[in-house]
Parts: C-alpha cells; sequence; structure tokens
C-alpha cells in the first residue's frame, strides 16, 4: 500500500465512483453547449430582423400598398 496518494486517502463505494464518473461525463459532455450557441444566434437574428422591421415599416408598408395596387388587389 503506498501512502499518501489520493485514491487511497479516500474510500468511494460503488455508488460513489458511478457518480463521480456520471459528473465527469457530464461536465465533458458539450452537445448541449451548440444547442444554446444556435438558439442564441436565432433569437440575435430574430431581434435584428425586429428591429429593422421596426424602422422600416412605414416604407414597407408603402412599398406593399403600392403592389398591391399595381395588381389591383
Amino acid at each position: 500500500m503506498k501512502v499518501g496518494t489520493a485514491t487511497e486517502s479516500f474510500s468511494e463505494t460503488p455508488s460513489q465512483s458511478r457518480l463521480v464518473l456520471a459528473l465527469r461525463h457530464f461536465a465533458s459532455d458539450y452537445a448541449g453547449v451548440t444547442v444554446i450557441e444556435y438558439g442564441l444566434i436565432a433569437i440575435l437574428i430574430a431581434s435584428a430582423i425586429l428591429a429593422l422591421m421596426s424602422i422600416y415599416s412605414s416604407g414597407i408598408e408603402t412599398l406593399f400598398g403600392e403592389l398591391a395596387a399595381a395588381l389591383k388587389l
């Protein structure tokens, strides 16, 4: 028996070692991070579209009004 090693100073039960392995696996899993990044990008794009629509709303309304009049709808 070696004295002073970290693994021997703590006696882990099998359920504790499974918990430690599960926590290490959870900490090293980056799949959820990618989904969050794509979600944030989608929110940024949607916010930009809404901001541009509010700025140019009168111009867009005029454009569609002219198109409707030209098509006689």
